[in-house]
């Protein structure tokens, strides 16, 4: 019989209520394994060394260190920059939304959610690597600009090409790989090398942020 392929998630949140709940929901699953839990932000990042998880559930105000600064932190260390942030968080709004993307997460899930809504997203960011669970409205657009405005001499323009426009478009519709390549007939790893090149020109570490990325600059609208 195969091994059964767990998704290996991290939970680090305050709440012990809260905490215990999720993991047993979590626990609940077949294909999810919980590898660890912390309540505050000290000494996270070794931790999450230690159990290398594929996947950290992060409270946005953990105590110790917030989770703005520690997606930023777990993000750009090249021991933890693949492990995929979903950020959990009491804010339903926009700023909290794209502050969490711009830091490094892949996911923003409010605490109000359904267990059906994070479960899925933790599926979708685990096998994808992104997921946009919010309506990124024109407020929001607004908001990209306004945030990005103070770096925008920094930052050098480089132009996509038409084909990756067309990709980043399928992104932003929520395609995998795979399914992109089937759409424009491309073979699975030159999509994945015309993606690498993408993030490469938006400045993303991740499709959330290219999407978004995209958005500012006005290159795809949704």
């Amino acid at each position: 019989m195969a091994e059964t392929k767990f998704i290996r998630v991290f939970i680090a949140d305050d709440h012990s209520i809260f905490r215990e709940g999720l993991k047993q929901i979590l626990l609940m699953e077949k294909d999810i394994k919980v590898v660890g839990e912390v309540a505050t932000g000290e000494g996270l990042l070794a931790r999450l060394k230690s159990v290398n998880p594929e996947i950290l559930l992060l409270d946005i105000n953990l105590p110790g260190e917030d989770g703005i600064h520690l997606a930023e932190s777990i993000s750009t260390n090249p021991e933890t920059e693949d492990i995929k942030i979903i950020m959990l968080s009491m804010y339903d709004d926009q700023y909290h939304f794209i502050k969490s993307i711009l830091a490094g997460a892949v996911a923003y899930v409010v605490k109000t959610s359904s267990s059906s809504d994070l479960l899925k997203t933790i599926r979708i960011v685990h096998k994808e690597g992104a997921s946009i669970s919010r309506i990124l409205t024109p407020r929001l657009l607004q908001l990209i600009r306004q945030m990005s405005e103070e770096n925008e001499h920094k930052k050098e323009v480089r132009d996509l090409t038409r084909r990756e426009v067309e990709i980043i478009n399928l992104i932003a519709r929520g395609a995998s790989n795979r399914e992109i390549g089937q759409s424009i007939y491309m073979s699975e790893k030159t999509v994945k090398n015309h993606i690498h090149t993408i993030f490469e020109k938006l400045g993303a570490k991740n499709r959330t942020q290219a999407i978004v990325e995209a958005m500012r600059r006005g290159i795809i609208s949704l």
